[in-house]
């Protein structure tokens, strides 16, 4: 079977993520009574150096009113992009880079806001993004998410560097840490002990 490696993870563990349209009839293929957390990636071509065709339209033809969406936005505008979404009742969680146009004061607000509506925040890291660099705003974040690839480039390997950056992490700072994009059962087995949850794309779809 195609998706039999993804079975012998901890499904409690697994946000599966989808990036484009071609992507939904596969979706549809796993057993989604086993996986309850769905990963929508959301990109604008100007933060990233692709557009994702997910829109709020595409979405909700999915019926996944009964799961809970993590919403990652790689985008410079986020209000605008949340203002497109923010009718989904089942958002659990929202990610951004920090990156993005955003001022300390405004996306302090902003996270505040998210939380007063039952939404964690995450503060999404790429792989060249230094510690020093957000060092000071992690403790405004409820999660972290590590990106183990270039987030708008598909089929790439996971960048090992980024080993440092999830060791860091859980050694200084009592906050979940995820990772995401390039993932397999070698990754699993090797961060299962540190790292909170695993968000999976390319490994689900290149086995």
């Amino acid at each position: 079977m195609i998706y039999q490696k993804i079975f012998n993870m901890d499904y409690k563990k697994i946000e599966i993520s989808i990036l484009n349209q071609k992507e939904w009839d596969i979706l549809r293929i796993i057993n989604k009574k086993l996986i309850n957390n769905i990963h929508i990636d959301i990109m604008d071509w100007y933060f990233t150096e692709s557009l994702s065709n997910i829109n709020p339209f595409l979405l909700e033809t999915l019926n996944l009113e009964n799961k809970k969406l993590h919403l990652h936005f790689m985008v410079n505008d986020i209000h605008k992009y949340y203002n497109h979404y923010s009718h989904f009742k089942n958002i659990e969680y929202l990610s951004y880079h920090f990156e993005s146009n955003y001022k300390k004061d405004e996306y302090i607000k902003f996270n505040n806001n998210l939380r007063n509506k039952g939404i964690k925040v995450w503060l999404a890291i790429n792989p060249d993004i230094e510690i020093n660099d957000i060092s000071k705003i992690i403790k405004k974040f409820d999660f972290i998410l590590i990106m183990t690839v270039i987030p708008w480039k598909g089929w790439q390997s996971f960048i090992e560097d980024c080993w440092k950056k999830i060791q860091f992490f859980k050694d200084n700072y009592n906050i979940p840490i995820f990772i995401d994009w390039w993932v397999n059962n070698i990754i699993y087995d090797k961060y299962s002990e540190i790292v909170d949850k695993f968000i999976i794309w390319s490994y689900l779809f290149k086995i």
